[in-house]
């Protein structure tokens, strides 16, 4: 475990050098709030969801994509930690991170939800935003990995997340979202079946094909 703490606190040090990128993180779920608050619970998760998106994203690439193209990730597969150690040390600190701003948009939609509104967000709601959307946002963490680590620089799958999240923050979709809050355990079980499922196929990878996999061209992309 010790080099699993090792490459979380690299990946953390790493995050923490991108302040501008950082804050506009942190305000988006205030924008969001202010604009959806009308919806009353929907806009809680909508803000929610949008922040782990967002973080899991841009963490996701800065963590996989961006150490491809520095050659981090080659001198770390030359060392003798293991592929499990290297996968589960990068998921925990993208999943860290995240939920830290996940926690500072509840408490910012949480407040304009009580000072706005005069109500606070439901039991339901409140295991939704803690535990199901956070599972959910190690699936999509995992699936970003492997596509980085397999093909290098998954455009595709980036821009389904963009449409994804663009579609989270439809107003017209906030009813429907507060729709589904009243049953956050099946999401929550279901999700940590398949996160385990992708952490074992993960962990099969073997550093061969990793080593082989070349990051795109896209070397000045930079959010």
């Amino acid at each position: 475990m010790n080099a699993v703490r090792a490459i979380i606190w690299k990946e953390i040090r790493f995050f923490l050098r991108k302040r501008m990128q950082l804050v506009a993180i942190v305000l988006t779920p205030l924008f969001l709030a202010v604009s959806l608050f009308r919806f009353r619970g929907a806009f809680f998760l909508i803000t929610t969801m949008a922040m782990v998106f967002m973080g899991v994203l841009y963490f996701s690439w800065m963590s996989f994509h961006e150490e491809q193209l520095n050659k981090t990730t080659s001198n770390l597969l030359a060392s003798p930690i293991r592929v499990s150690e290297f996968f589960l040390g990068k998921i925990l600190a993208i999943f860290i991170f995240t939920y830290l701003l996940e926690l500072v948009a509840l408490v910012i939609s949480g407040s304009i939800m009580w000072f706005k509104l005069g109500e606070l967000p439901s039991a339901s709601a409140l295991l939704w935003a803690l535990i199901t959307i956070p599972i959910w946002g190690i699936i999509l963490t995992e699936l970003l990995g492997l596509a980085y680590i397999l093909f290098g620089n998954p455009l595709i799958i980036r821009f389904v997340m963009i449409l994804v999240l663009v579609s989270i923050i439809n107003p017209a979709l906030a009813n429907r979202i507060y729709g589904l809050i009243s049953s956050p355990i099946v999401p929550a079980a279901s999700g940590i079946g398949v996160a385990l499922l992708l952490y074992i196929f993960m962990v099969r990878i073997s550093k061969e094909r990793m080593r082989k996999v070349k990051p795109s061209l896209w070397k000045d992309f930079s959010w």
